[in-house]
């Protein structure tokens, strides 16, 4: 049963406005409850917030558009899966433009009929229902700086979509590569998603992606300026990505804050890549997985990746698992002759033939996509699934 709520000033203009809706919806029986336009400190606010409605319909009295427009705004900040439609004079194009602005997805005109309702929920439709993700969120984060996040996750997302599902990159890193990687020239990116949050929707998110020539989607990078980032937003954003991309594979590279840590939590698998050339990377994961675990004895959610693997490594799985207290999910073999070239021309390497480390990182997406199969979050890795370095290169 649908849930409508009307703010009008009128009490005329609300009863109008229930019968439209009852007219649009009347096969569904909606629930339509009327109220004044709010004002500061409104209870209703917290009320909505326990239990929303799908829509609320805000009008727009001609010439005192104030109120209504602070309305919009608040409750588009406060409830973010209702939808909001505003209602007012089409021909005032600074108003429809305004009400926009403040949140409304929806502008119908002042003299609305039951057809304009129904084409607005075609549209816009509720959102305030169970969450609509169907998508996977995947984190890779670096033991130090310089480990290979960045390539661990753009190949990563390549590879996902050209195997298994629709993917896309969020650029989280504090200096944000992704687009070199990828050969992008974005003109948006995160910054202008978390300086817009009220702002944020598919829509919107949609509109600051960057196509890739690989068929990639990315979010890129963020300005170094941009000194907070609101950790509610990032999970509201990758919440939105997920219920239109299968994989969302966010690079946090070398993050180590409170964001990352929620982000961890928020994701369905964390990937900590060390760089295998030296024993003091492995120092650094330890320290890294022991900040993202917290209180917790053991955090299985976080996997081990060991970058730039060779045969001289001196410790074994059972070694790097002790010293770090993660599970090695796999190992990416050093192959400095063709990455570092993909890196500089923008073309992943999972994309070019012959790569030894190319083919390594798309046995890994495969292994990735089948532990975030199951709808819980994924279990510890059993030790039958921990790969060889020379099972990787055989495949």
């Amino acid at each position: 049963m649908l849930t409508f709520t009307v703010l009008a000033a009128d009490p005329e203009r609300r009863d109008f406005l229930k019968q439209v809706i009852d007219s649009a919806c009347s096969s569904s029986g909606p629930v339509v409850t009327c109220f004044p336009i709010l004002s500061e400190g409104d209870p209703l606010i917290q009320q909505w917030k326990q239990r929303p409605p799908a829509v609320i319909v805000v009008d727009i009295p001609p010439g005192r558009s104030e109120q209504s427009l602070w309305a919009i705004e608040v409750l588009h900040a406060e409830l973010a899966r209702t939808s909001i439609f505003a209602v007012g004079d089409l021909y005032h194009s600074q108003t429809v433009v305004d009400a926009m602005r403040a949140g409304a997805c929806e502008f119908l005109p002042h003299k609305c009929k039951p057809e304009d309702v129904a084409n607005a929920m075609a549209v816009a439709g509720p959102k305030n229902g169970p969450s609509m993700r169907s998508g996977r969120i995947l984190t890779v984060v670096n033991a130090k700086g310089g480990c290979g996040a960045t390539t661990v996750a753009v190949n990563l997302a390549v590879a996902l979509q050209k195997e298994r599902g629709k993917a896309v990159v969020v650029d989280l890193a504090p200096l944000g590569h992704a687009a070199l990687h990828l050969n992008a020239k974005p003109h948006f990116g995160v910054e202008m998603a978390f300086r817009s949050m009220q702002r944020m929707d598919h829509t919107f998110l949609q509109g600051l992606l960057t196509s890739c020539e690989c068929g990639i989607d990315l979010l890129a990078g963020m300005d170094p300026s941009l000194e907070a980032i609101p950790q509610e937003g990032v999970q509201r954003m990758l919440e939105l990505l997920s219920e239109n991309y299968q994989y969302v594979v966010v690079d946090a590279s070398s993050r180590l804050d409170p964001l990352v840590r929620s982000l961890c939590e928020f994701s369905d698998l964390v990937l900590l890549v060390a760089d295998a050339n030296t024993l003091a990377l492995l120092w650094s994961a330890a320290r890294v997985q022991r900040y993202l675990a917290g209180d917790r004895p053991r955090y299985d959610k976080v996997q081990l990746v060991l970058n730039r693997y060779n045969h001289d490594f001196p410790l074994s799985d059972t070694d790097a698992e002790a010293a770090t207290d993660a599970r090695v999910l796999w190992k990416v073999p050093s192959e400095g002759i063709i990455v570092g070239p993909s890196i500089d021309s923008g073309v992943p390497v999972v994309l070019k033939k012959n790569s030894e480390a190319g083919r390594s990182l798309k046995d890994l997406a495969s292994t990735v996509a089948d532990l975030l199969q199951s709808p819980q979050k994924p279990a510890p890795i059993p030790d039958t699934m921990v790969p060889s370095f020379a099972s990787s290169l055989s495949r």
